[in-house]
């Protein structure tokens, strides 16, 4: 019986101070203990136990003395060693005191400092023999729990995991943002909703190119939920390492309980070889959703960095021979066939090749004009025509084979010259062994060629079928391309990826993953299709948690009439696409629109432009100025190795007006803001591109008030 139904039952507050009154290790009786571990501020106390009558592993969680996750019970679902669930016996219980302090090469912050204690109770399940230990991790601001499993006595040198039993017991009914638990993509929409009205299974298709799978009424993480008291918990897990994904299925008693994805190529959903660690089980805790944005406990849990030189690669914005394929203005492949327009319904007539020579200089003279620091160019190799094609795609791509008309020396030599460097694509259509039969030999050609980023894609059923985008086996995919890439010098950008779990600390070539519906659904331009308004708002406190995130913002011709027909647009305002350069972080972050959009009719550059070519990508500091679950969020972020800040924010479905301090600044110096921002008469859909842009003199002792209309925003710098 949870905490809250002990007091639903007229237990008094004095008895549950007894009840939590043991300290570390402490124990009633032989088979009985708690360890108590408190966060290095003493804000956050948690309980690790076992005992009860069925002698289960157990948990909860308290915030300045206030429960904020009820008892919650932990446990292994296997296939051989007789369920790891409930009749444990103690055989040890420990707990330290640590400190964690690391650089990071790239980020929201640049160095990281943080104490925790660390927590274990070893049991041994007597069915079975079987031995493990329950390990918790308590920092300032969450917590994390995993369980670990050393070499066993006889015979058993491995465990066949069916799923986990690792439970999240809430009190009350709480406001959740959160994503359906698709066990094959990312890219659905998002949902603000109280617990007890969640229902994720609607998401389920499995009809489409990429089979939504929801089979269960579970949601993604990361997912965020404020209590009925204010604070805000982020459920999600770190170093996930040779082992599914996880999502969590909603409980009918307000909670929530680990459900691994599947693989239908086997019974277990995980196999693992003795010793072996999970995942940890992370809860990050705020008072502030906002103060989320920071919040470096995945980065914390993970392993530190196997890469001692990262030199090579340089946090930018890059352009793409990309946008104009989804207008329906060029296409992938080289016949032509691969047009966007033939999924709309739209027939534009005769279409050309994007990824030839003579385009991809034209947008590195773009890119070299603005300071944009890199060109991805997307269908330049062949195996476009049958990349969809059920019967051709497990073997069409070849990585090193250029079209005809894309000479990709010449292209290389261009933009080098230019200043401008290449960003590589390798769309896979989710065939994976063809993939890693490749990898090799198209990672030299990058590291021959000085190209030192890959945006890499996996359209499509995962290849071999049985096998989802986000199991155990595509997991060690992901993470084992990050390592066979850093052989080579080269950053990785996977789309239609795994959820990010803090791969970066141990990669950072691993700098940016997809992983949600970006931009490019956008480019429908149709009312029901495109992004809905509070899109963002909600990926900022949901996906944008994981890690960088890829969104491929800059739009700048939000009116797509031209190609879409009568009254498509974009969807955001026109301040939304610069606050999100801001407010989502990422160290390479694309402007996405062609080359043209940015111009005005006079054939000069857009004024905004210049929010543009000073772009900053790497951070010093970051500092969550202003936000609310799933509606908006500001903040602020101080440039790498310089005397500068950039600040944005982007809104929900509804108009946001708020006033910001700005004590980030040092105090005694003047600085010159200036802000671009959405005009009085901006909207989403009808007048999207109404922009503001003011200059004044600042210090730390001034405020900014700012209007952000709905699906708007603003971004700032300070200089």
């Amino acid at each position: 019986m949870g905490i809250t139904r002990l007091l639903q039952a007229s237990c008094t507050l004095a008895i549950l101070a007894i009840l939590f009154s043991l300290t570390a290790c402490e124990s009633g009786d032989d088979n009985t203990a708690t360890v108590e571990l408190t966060s290095p501020d003493g804000s956050l106390k948690l309980y690790l136990s076992l005992g009860g009558l069925s002698s289960r592993l157990s948990y909860s969680l308290f915030k300045d003395g206030e429960l904020i996750v009820d008892t919650s019970y932990l446990g292994i679902t296997d296939d051989d060693w007789g369920g790891l669930e409930d009749g444990f016996e103690l055989i040890d219980a420990s707990s330290y005191k640590g400190n964690v302090s690391y650089d990071l090469p790239w980020g929201e912050v640049a160095s990281v400092d943080a104490g925790y204690e660390e927590g274990k109770l070893l049991v041994r399940h007597p069915y079975s023999e079987a031995k493990f230990s329950v390990i918790a991790c308590v920092f300032d601001d969450g917590i994390g729990i995993r369980y670990h499993f050393p070499e066993q006595e006889g015979d058993k040198t491995r465990l066949e995991v069916l799923d986990e039993d690792t439970r999240i017991f809430l009190p009350g009914n709480p406001l959740v943002n959160w994503g359906p638990g698709d066990w094959n993509s990312y890219e659905n929409p998002t949902e603000l909703s109280l617990h007890s009205e969640i229902d994720a299974t609607k998401y389920d298709n499995r009809e489409e190119l990429i089979s939504r799978v929801v089979p269960h009424n579970a949601i993604m993480t990361p997912a965020t939920v404020r209590l009925e008291n204010g604070v805000h918990l982020t459920f999600h897990e770190a170093a996930l390492i040779d082992y599914p994904g996880m999502t969590l299925e909603v409980l009918d008693n307000l909670g929530f309980k680990s459900k691994l994805v599947d693989s239908h190529r086997r019974k277990a959903k995980a196999i693992c070889d003795l010793p072996f660690y999970t995942p940890w089980r992370t809860i990050q805790v705020e008072d502030r959703a906002v103060d989320l944005l920071d919040n470096m406990l995945i980065l914390n849990l993970s392993p530190p960095s196997e890469i001692e030189d990262i030199s090579w690669f340089e946090p930018m914005t890059y352009a793409g021979v990309w946008w104009e394929m989804f207008l329906g203005v060029g296409t992938w492949d080289y016949e032509g066939g691969q047009n966007v327009d033939n999924f709309l319904g739209v027939d534009r007539g005769a279409n050309r090749h994007a990824a030839n020579t003579e385009n991809a200089k034209r947008y590195i003279d773009f890119c070299a004009e603005n300071n944009i620091g890199g060109l991805l160019i997307e269908g330049w190799n062949t195996g476009w025509e049958d990349w969809l094609d059920p019967e051709q795609r497990a073997e069409v791509f070849d990585f090193v084979t250029s079209y005809p008309d894309y000479d990709i020396e010449e292209v290389v030599r261009y933009a080098h010259e230019k200043g401008v460097q290449i960003v590589m694509h390798h769309e896979t259509s989710a065939s994976v062994p063809q993939y890693e039969k490749q990898q090799d030999e198209a990672f030299a050609l990058m590291q021959n060629l000085g190209i030192h980023v890959v945006k890499s894609g996996y359209v499509g059923n995962i290849i071999p079928e049985g096998e989802y985008h986000h199991g155990q086996y595509m997991v060690n995919h992901y993470r084992n391309s990050f390592q066979k890439a850093a052989e080579y010098q080269v950053a990785v950008n996977p789309h239609e990826p795994i959820k990010p779990t803090g791969e970066r600390r141990t990669f950072p070539n691993a700098i940016s993953a997809e992983g949600a519906r970006g931009m490019e659904y956008a480019s429908s331009g149709r009312r029901d299709d495109v992004n809905q308004p509070q899109h963002l708002a909600h990926l900022v406190y949901t996906r944008c948690l994981a890690g960088p995130f890829d969104y491929t913002p800059g739009i700048f011709q939000l009116d797509i009439s031209d190609f879409r027909g009568s009254d498509a647009r974009v969807g955001t305002t026109l301040g939304l696409q610069l606050g999100a350069y801001v407010v989502v972080m990422a160290p390479i972050q694309m402007v996405a629109d062609l080359p043209e959009h940015y111009k005005l009719e006079d054939g000069s550059y857009h004024p905004a432009m210049s929010y543009i070519r000073n772009m900053a990508t790497n951070w010093d500091d970051t500092y969550p100025l202003a936000g609310e679950l799933g509606k908006y969020a500001v903040v602020a972020r101080k440039v790498r190795g310089e005397d500068r800040f950039f600040v944005g924010g982007i809104s929900g479905d509804e108009d946001q007006e708020t006033t910001l301090s700005l004590d980030f600044l040092p105090e005694g110096e003047t600085y010159t803001l200036t802000i671009y921002r959405d005009g009085p008469d901006a909207h989403y859909w009808d007048n999207p591109t109404d922009l503001v842009i003011e200059s004044r003199e600042v210090t730390s002792a001034d405020e900014l008030s700012v209007l952000m209309k709905a699906s708007g925003g603003f971004g700032a710098i300070i200089e």
